[in-house]
């Protein structure tokens, strides 16, 4: 008898979990981020979180995302960034 299993994972700014397929996946390689699929450590974030404040974004993603963050020029919106995938 086979089961159905859903992944479940956590959105890392407010920390509620969810189904995998609901959130979306971000991967740090070489201080540059990447959207989607792929190997190496990945965060998740809730469609929820991507849409708040850069401030509150920059604060929660200090951990995870530390080395993307600090190559971020001024004038870059981490919310354009997270929602746009690129």
């Amino acid at each position: 008898m086979k089961r159905n299993f859903t992944p479940i994972r956590m959105c890392v700014v407010c920390k509620k979990r969810f189904e995998q397929l609901k959130l979306r996946r971000y991967r740090i390689i070489d201080s540059s981020l990447f959207f989607g699929k792929g190997s190496g450590k990945s965060f998740y974030l809730c469609e929820e979180c991507i849409k708040k404040d850069d401030k509150i974004l920059k604060k929660s993603l200090g951990k995870v995302a530390g080395s993307f963050l600090a190559t971020l020029q001024g004038g870059q919106n981490l919310k354009e960034i997270l929602a746009n995938g690129d």
